[in-house]
């Protein structure tokens, strides 16, 4: 069980992920049963350019960022973000299928620069298949707790962001506070700690943790003044 988030802003994109993994065993009538959370990192930086996130299985999220990885190290970011998000859901699929998997439990985001802009690309459960976050939708969850976050991030697009394409600063605070609703919600689903990381046209970098705990703080501040 896990949870991420992505926003395509003004000047670059916005991800942010929880800190659960599961591992499982099968009871006596073959079906998954759960025997532990440990922590695990859904975001990935990839050369300081380039941010990856997954929810799913783990070993899948593992294998898709190697795919971007591969992709991006090969200089295979080329033309225009179309190709890019097919050429990286048919390299997925493909590194998949090696293993003769039935089904794909990985649903997941790239961020990259390319042609003076940062994009966004979300690859949806079962299919792999690519979906280019831009206006009008700006900003996506996926995971077990996307029935809290999704509702929730509509609201942080009507109240915090007003309608418009937020800045990265606008959207680090509204992600930090969607994941933290959702833990809240959801406990031992999704968990502490949290991730977040920003992408521009110059560099990719994962938040520390001093500063996640800034935006963390101003949360708490407003749930306050909310509760006043």
């Amino acid at each position: 069980m896990s949870i991420a988030i992505a926003v395509k802003c003004s000047d670059g994109v916005v991800m942010g992920g929880d800190g659960i993994s599961e591992a499982q065993c099968l009871d006596h009538s073959g079906n998954p049963m759960r025997t532990a959370c440990s922590f695990a990192e859904k975001l990935e930086l990839i050369d300081g350019r380039v941010i990856v996130a997954g929810v799913g299985d783990y070993s899948l999220i593992q294998r898709f960022g190697y795919v971007v990885r591969r992709l991006w190290r090969k200089k295979g970011f080329l033309q225009d973000e179309y190709y890019c998000g097919k050429k990286l859901s048919h390299d997925a699929i493909e590194d998949f299928r090696e293993t003769e998997l039935a089904e794909f439990l990985f649903s997941g985001y790239a961020a990259f620069p390319l042609n003076n802009d940062v994009h966004l690309v979300q690859y949806n459960l079962h299919g792999i298949q690519p979906l280019w976050i831009k206006k009008p939708k700006i900003w996506t969850t996926c995971g077990a707790a996307q029935p809290i976050t999704d509702p929730f991030m509509a609201y942080m697009d009507r109240i915090l962001f007003k309608r418009k394409v937020p800045t990265m600063e606008q959207a680090l605070l509204a992600v930090a506070w969607s994941l933290k609703l959702s833990i809240e919600s959801l406990p031992g689903n999704v968990g502490w700690p949290i991730q977040l990381a920003t992408c521009t046209t110059k560099q990719a970098r994962l938040l520390d943790d001093d500063e996640i705990n800034q935006y963390l703080s101003r949360v708490e501040g407003k749930e306050e003044l909310m509760a006043s």
